[in-house]
């Protein structure tokens, strides 16, 4: 091998390195307006009836143009390896580096995921499904992320005797002011929450760091609650929402402008 031959090889190769390492393909909870995932984990619970799972897909660059799919594959006893599952095309957009798939997933198993770009797997990520919920004949229901899937997070300037919020919007402007106070209401269309306690974290985008953080009071039969948060400065937020026994429920994204 000439030199030549051996420093395009060893460009090659780290390029590759570099390219892979900046390629990601994770199962979460949720995610940001930037596509940044929270909540994510390798092994999930869904109900008898099937969940909902966040697939997102990031990578260093915006998409080309292409074809793109997300191929998922299962692993079967009877051959003692894995097959072709499902397989779903995605449409990424071009002025865009990354992309959401929320997947339903109905049967328990293990699994492995890539996601694809002209033929190429890009990344490749492997998770568990689990069963979880009421056994045949019981009432009982589990408490878990899956439980409040369907809930919901808007804002607003107030809520009326009739637990109507008013003035909503996910848009807010100071003016003026050195600081505003928005109603966040969260909803979970007449599903009890059946906790006595939820938790709020307050995040800006781009930090890290909680703007503020607070608990709030709860009956078990409440289906929706309202709640203040002021906020100091312009930027957009996250409002992140967990039960008493610190299971996520929501998050709700707002932005506030001067």
């Amino acid at each position: 091998m000439n030199l030549k031959t051996a420093i395009t090889t060893a460009f090659t190769v780290i390029m590759l390195s570099f390219t892979t390492r900046a390629q990601s393909l994770v199962l979460c909870e949720s995610y940001d307006t930037q596509g940044v995932a929270s909540g994510i984990y390798s092994s999930w619970d869904i109900k008898p009836d099937g969940s909902y799972v966040y697939m997102v897909y990031n990578q260093s660059g915006n998409f080309t143009t292409g074809v793109y799919y997300i191929y998922i594959d299962k692993y079967y006893e009877s051959s003692s390896s894995y097959g072709a599952y499902l397989t779903i095309e995605m449409k990424p957009e071009t002025s865009q580096n990354w992309i959401v798939l929320d997947q339903l997933f109905t049967e328990a198993g293990d699994y492995k995921a890539s996601f694809m770009f002209n033929g190429t797997a890009m990344a490749t990520t492997s998770f568990e499904i689990d069963l979880v919920g009421a056994a045949t004949g019981s009432t009982d229901t589990i408490i878990d992320t899956y439980y409040y899937e369907d809930s919901d997070v808007d804002f607003g300037m107030s809520v009326d005797a009739e637990g109507v919020l008013q003035g909503e919007s996910e848009t807010f402007y100071m003016g003026a002011n050195t600081s505003i106070s928005i109603k966040a209401y969260l909803n979970n269309f007449g599903l009890p929450f059946k906790t006595t306690k939820m938790y709020v974290d307050v995040f800006k985008e781009g930090s890290d760091i909680e703007v503020d953080s607070f608990n709030i009071d709860v009956e078990t039969d409440w289906d929706y609650i309202h709640f203040l948060v002021v906020f100091k400065d312009p930027g957009v937020y996250y409002i992140d929402i967990y039960n008493a026994d610190d299971i996520f429920v929501n998050t709700g994204t707002v932005t506030i402008q001067k």
